[in-house]
């Protein structure tokens, strides 16, 4: 488990690439199905939840005093009350590995590997992220920093290279179907914010606390991974265009050329993509099986990545799985990490003024 290892800045990176990479691709299109054009007014109105959502998780952490949910919930609750809770997060961890593999599949088949066999394709995404959750937390925090810089000058370099040819007119005019719109996409982009629930579960990975400031400024860099690359998409593409593509922010990669002789450098976002792959679903099949009630981790994570790889194969369209994404997928993991955020909140809380109970108690006997 490598626990204590890191420090604070690895587990700031990981939460930013592994969240990063669900608002930069998996989000994006279902986001401007909901809000349309209006779908950068409700990242902007998110901005206000994700300091909320900050704050909260700040306060959670500070009550911990240094453990991770997990323990604290198994040492504070009841077991049943413990694993109940434990159970849903590890039914999400399973969730979102699943859905970033099958995405990232059918985004390779469809767009450099048409002809290899998705199983092919398939193997190699499982073996890469299974070495990375194999080699433990103490590595993939090294991994998610060195590629972290690197993510982000190509992130750069396709926003300000494309500049020549983006109008941002294209963004407005605002509200032209009404406030809904907006409204809906907002529940979109918090589904990206409340991943930050996932740090609780790293704190022993580190002896150093998470401060608001680190949590804040985390939240501020996947605010901007959400912001940018969507205003990118509308203001190149318009939002008739947007809507069409798979894949809006990697879209943009195909109209970046360096001077007049340097075309064709959209091979960078793949790249980009497998480092956002690897970061999150190494990092959630790492705590998945830190969660699961079992001695041997090793055997348990090759299970793990056994049985989404046999998931991952199974016959699906990739409309109906956009479909799925769009109407199951996020809706529900907005509703359950909202309702996790406030549950835990409460049961903190409550613990927090029995010890200070228990304290008052103590001094009373003594004195």
């Amino acid at each position: 488990m490598n626990i204590g290892r890191l420090q604070p800045i690895h587990i700031y990176i990981l939460i930013i690439i592994a969240t990063g990479f669900m608002v930069h691709v998996l989000l994006m299109p279902s986001l401007l199905n909901s809000a349309g054009r209006d779908a950068w007014l409700s990242v902007l109105v998110s901005l206000f939840t994700m300091l909320i959502i900050v704050t909260v998780i700040t306060m959670i952490i500070r009550t911990l005093n240094g453990k991770d949910l997990a323990s604290f919930l198994k040492d504070h609750y009841p077991a049943p009350v413990a694993w109940a809770i434990l159970t849903c997060f590890i039914i999400v961890f399973f969730a979102e590995s699943l859905i970033s593999l099958k995405f990232s599949v059918d985004w390779a088949k469809s767009n450099y590997a048409a002809d290899a066999p998705e199983l092919i394709i398939a193997s190699g995404f499982i073996l890469l992220c299974f070495y990375a959750a194999y080699k433990g937390s103490f590595v993939l925090g090294l991994i998610a920093v060195i590629l972290f810089p690197i993510v982000c000058s190509f992130g750069i370099l396709v926003g300000v290279g494309n500049m020549k040819s983006k109008n941002y007119d294209l963004l407005f005019p605002m509200f032209a179907d009404g406030y809904t719109p907006m409204f809906e996409g907002i529940m979109y982009t918090n589904s990206g914010f409340l991943e930050m629930i996932y740090i609780l579960f790293l704190l022993s990975y580190t002896k150093k606390k998470l401060t608001f400031k680190g949590l804040f400024l985390s939240g501020l860099v996947i605010f901007i991974l959400i912001l940018g690359p969507l205003t990118g998409s509308l203001s190149a593409f318009g939002i008739a265009e947007s809507l069409k593509l798979n894949t809006p922010a990697y879209e943009q990669w195909r109209l970046l050329s360096l001077g007049r002789y340097i075309t064709r450098l959209d091979f960078l976002s793949i790249f980009q993509w497998f480092s956002g792959l690897l970061v999150r679903v190494a990092l959630f099949t790492t705590l998945l099986n830190q969660l699961l009630p079992f001695k041997k981790k090793k055997i348990s994570l090759v299970i793990i990545y056994i049985i989404l790889f046999i998931l991952i194969i199974l016959p699906l369209s990739h409309r109906s799985f956009v479909e799925l994404m769009h109407n199951v997928y996020f809706p529900f993991t907005f509703y359950f990490l909202s309702s996790a955020l406030l549950l835990l909140s409460i049961l903190v809380w409550i613990k927090k003024g029995g010890d200070t109970h228990q304290k008052s108690q103590r001094r009373a006997r003594s004195n």
